[in-house]
This record gives structure tokens, sequence and C-alpha cells, in this order.
């Protein structure tokens, strides 16, 4: 029987969140990341043949992550409720993971430009699927039917919005202002209603 991995899948998805803040994915170099392991880099080759397959192992379990209280957030019984605490994960969750911050904000417009493995492509579908059934499921709630209008207003509203509140802060490492929660919060709740 082998002897286990020293380095396993987890800890270097790790190591490469601790890389992401200080340069961002230009910086995020297999040779940084084990650097930052204390592994050889061929420990890191092994578990991930390139820098591509690497960071769609990493956007995947970030999203993954994210998208657990963003789900619980906008499954509050009340919509105007989901609104305020939807943003406020969105905030509390960039301040808290800063690599992951810093990934998503990169990242978030090459999506489809790597070469992903054709399992985490599938997953990515019905990762994108479960966000679609809950803007769905509010704007039921909300409004009682999800039209094609509304179902953008709330992906604008509870996606779009807040993203671009803390994206330039995710960036450049800037903190975000205390008003941000509260004129981000009301920015989604006017474009929701403006859907009505």
């Amino acid at each position: 029987m082998g002897r286990p991995p020293r380095f396993s899948a987890e800890a270097i998805l790790d190591a490469a969140l601790d890389v992401l803040p200080d340069g961002g994915l230009d910086a995020l170099t297999i040779g940084r990341i084990a650097g930052r392991l204390g592994a050889p880099t061929g420990s890191i080759y092994h578990r991930f043949p390139s820098k591509s397959v690497l960071i769609a192992h990493l956007w995947l379990r970030t999203v993954l992550r994210f998208q657990e209280g963003f789900l619980d957030a906008l499954d509050h019984p009340d919509v105007d409720e989901a609104v305020g605490r939807v943003v406020r994960h969105m905030l509390t969750w960039s301040r808290e993971c800063p690599g992951e911050g810093r990934l998503v904000a990169e990242h978030w417009n090459r999506q489809g430009d790597e070469d992903w493995p054709e399992e985490l492509a599938v997953r990515m579908s019905t990762v994108d699927g479960r966000v679609a059934a809950a803007l769905a499921d509010h704007c039921e709630r909300r409004y009682g039917a999800a039209t094609p209008d509304r179902l953008y207003a709330a992906r604008f509203a509870l996606m779009h919005l807040p993203y671009a509140a803390v994206h330039v802060h995710l960036l450049e490492g800037t903190p975000q202002p205390p008003v941000l929660e509260h004129i981000t919060t009301e920015a989604s709740l006017h474009a929701l209603a403006a859907a009505g």
C-alpha cells in the first residue's frame, strides 16, 4: 500500500488562495504556490496538471462556498429582508475571504477562456442551475411570476449590483466604506421594484 499524499488537493488550493491577494492571477504561479506550501512543484503538478486546471478547481470550490451563504440568504421568507441578507453576505464574504474575492474579481469575465476539464464544466453548469432556480423562486415570491424581465432584474439586483459594490475594493485591497451595505441594499431594492 502506498503512502498517503503529503500535500492534499485542498492544501494546494488553500496555498493558492494565500498567494492571490498579493498579486492576483498573474502572480499565481505553480512555483509560488509550491513555495507557500513548502512543497516541490512536482507535488502540485501531480494533483493539477496545469495552472488553468488548478484555477478551475479553485474557481469551482470558491463559487460553491460563496453560494452556500448566498442561497441561504436569498431563501429568507421576507423577500425584502432576503435582499439585505444577500448584500450583507456579498460584502462580508469579500472582506473575510480576500483570496477568494480576488479570484472572483479577476476571473469573473475570463470564464470560458480557460481550457477546463469537461467534468468541471459539467459541475459548473449544475452550480449555475441552483442559482437560476433560486432567482426564479425569489421572483415567484416577490412578483407572483418569473418573467424574463423580472428574472433579469433579480440577477442584476441580487448578483451584479452587490458584486459591483465590492469589485473595486477586492482589486485594490481597499476597505469598504461603512455606507456601502446601505446604499447597495437600497439600489438593489429599487431595481427590483422597477421590474414590478
